[in-house]
Order: structure tokens, then C-alpha cells, then sequence
């Protein structure tokens, strides 16, 4: 499958059982396991079922040609690199279905320079999935949660230009001082608040100063 550039597995069910797909790792129901499609790097389009709720980690992990990835409408998690290394990746839509992003997800996306959380009512938890992303846009549709001690989803992002927030961002203020201090002293051009979570930052931003 090495050569492999486009794959359609959108109307099939991923179901348990079988023989190891590589290196011990069998498949899970509704599952794309660790590891499934890592490592083809000539792989630019797939189709995954739509029953699909996890991606499991570096399950797309290499797949340096892969330039799009659509998110079904179950899916629920985003696993440890999973994407990995997608250095074709340019953009990511990460819908209001998903709820957790683990660490590294998208690490080492060489081209990936805009992000979109859809707006939703849901919360979603973000473990630093962004590192060393050339990211330069981000959308934030929904309230982030995160370890507190790693700072900020967003943390270490020195080429992030442009952030909006909608009506149902709720990002906390330790999020906003990471934001402020590992990012916007950089390149950060312009933020934008659609919503009342600019009082609450211009509160701290005030208090900061006094």
C-alpha cells in the first residue's frame, strides 16, 4: 500500500477482530486504531466511515502527502499524534462533535497555519496538540479546557497572527495570559470578540497594569 494516494472506506464498517494490522494492534469497533494508516506518505485523501468515534494515536502519524482530513460526525477524540507529521496538512476543522484533542495531535504539521473550533455549547478538552505548527489563525467556537500547567492550548505558538473568539468562548484568564505572554508579544495582530469574554480579559489586563 506504500504507493497508495487516495482511499474511499467511507461506506464500510471498522469492526473488531482479526489478525494484527501491525505490530500486535488489532482493530477496534468504530475505531481507527493506533497506527492503521501511519507511514503512508503518499496517501493525499481518505475517506473514513462515518461511524467512526475515536482516532486513536499516530493513526495518520507520517502521512506526509495527506493534504485534508474530514472529521465525521461521531467522532469524539483525537488520540496522541494522531496526525503527526502530516506535513500537507494546511488547515484543520475540528467540528462540534469532538470533545478531546490529546497531546501532540497534530505535532510536527509543517504546513498547518489555520484552526477552527465550530461553535458549540460543548466544552472540549486540548492538551497542546499544536506544537511546532506554523499556526497563524485560529477560530474558537466553543469554551477550551486544558491542563492548567501546561499554560495554554495555544501555548508556544510564535507565529499565531490573528484569533477570534465567538459568543461561546469561554477561555479562562490563565489561558489569556498564556496567550498574551507566549504568543501575542510575538506576531499577534489582531484578536477578535464576538463575545463577553472581552470584559473579562480587558478586567485582567487592566489589573495588570495597575
Amino acid at each position: 500500500m506504500e504507493n497508495l494516494k487516495e482511499l474511499d472506506i467511507s461506506n464500510t464498517n471498522i469492526v473488531s477482530g482479526g489478525a494484527s494490522y501491525y505490530d500486535g494492534y488489532t482493530t477496534k469497533n468504530n475505531i481507527i486504531g493506533t497506527y492503521m494508516f501511519s507511514g503512508l506518505s503518499n496517501l493525499e485523501q481518505i475517506k473514513t466511515p462515518q461511524s467512526i468515534t475515536a482516532i486513536y494515536s499516530y493513526a495518520f502519524g507520517g502521512c506526509i502527502s495527506l493534504t485534508e482530513y474530514v472529521f465525521t460526525e461521531r467522532i469524539r477524540e483525537i488520540g496522541t499524534a494522531a496526525f503527526f507529521n502530516c506535513q500537507s496538512l494546511k488547515s484543520a476543522i475540528i467540528p462540534s462533535n469532538i470533545t478531546m484533542i490529546r497531546y501532540n495531535a497534530f505535532a510536527g504539521c509543517e504546513n498547518l497555519k489555520s484552526v477552527t473550533f465550530s461553535d458549540s455549547d460543548e466544552e472540549i478538552f486540548v492538551d497542546t496538540p499544536f506544537i511546532q505548527c506554523p499556526i497563524e489563525t485560529i477560530y474558537v467556537g466553543r469554551n477550551i479546557k486544558y491542563y492548567e500547567f501546561d499554560g495554554s492550548p495555544f501555548a508556544y505558538l510564535t507565529t499565531l497572527k490573528d484569533v477570534t473568539l465567538s459568543k461561546h468562548a469561554f477561555l479562562t484568564i490563565s489561558g489569556w495570559m498564556s496567550i498574551c505572554f507566549r504568543c501575542i508579544i510575538q506576531n499577534l495582530k489582531r484578536v477578535t470578540c464576538v463575545t463577553d469574554s472581552f470584559n473579562d480579559m480587558t478586567q485582567w489586563w487592566n489589573k495588570k497594569k495597575s
